[in-house]
């Protein structure tokens, strides 16, 4: 008798475990790249900083629009994907992008190359981009370009 009041003690104990984690959501079911974290800088005890998801994840967070009007793509953003054909607009580069070294990837997301109006990527107020505004009149189902970010001299490099 004594074994088996054990076991259904055991046995509620297990269950009441089990409500608790399941029944709780312990973490975000996404992150936006703006959540931070708090990281020692030589050993406990020693100054901290405070680091953003986005830079853990090297910025990759990803946008899905239509691209119907001109539009600045949010900070937290790597990738901006184009669902459907563009209308004319200009995409500008993010105003403060989370860290030196981010990337943007504009990319179509569509089945087919867009083929009539011209997107033009350009940098934001006091950024550069090496070689003029990128405009995309031809870009193939899945093709994309990308830029790389230089905080030092405000500038954004064309990669691809």
């Amino acid at each position: 008798m004594k074994r088996w009041s054990s076991w259904g003690v055991g046995a509620a104990v297990a269950a009441l475990t089990a409500a608790i984690v399941y029944g709780q959501q312990l973490v975000p079911t996404t992150l936006t790249g703006n959540e931070v974290a708090t990281f020692a800088i030589g050993g406990p005890g020693g100054p901290s900083t405070f680091v953003s998801v986005a830079q853990l994840r090297n910025s990759t967070g990803y946008i899905l629009n239509a691209v119907t009007a001109s539009l600045t793509i949010p900070n937290n953003t790597n990738r901006f994907i184009i669902t459907a054909q563009p209308a004319v607009a200009t995409i500008l580069l993010p105003v403060s992008p989370v860290f030196d070294g981010s990337m943007i990837e504009v990319i179509n997301g569509t089945a087919a190359a867009f083929v009539t109006n011209a997107v033009t990527i350009q940098p934001n107020t006091g950024q550069t981009l090496v070689g003029g505004n990128v405009t995309i009149t031809t870009l193939a189902a899945g093709a994309s370009v990308e830029f790389q970010y230089s905080l030092s001299n405000n500038t954004w490099y064309r990669l691809r």
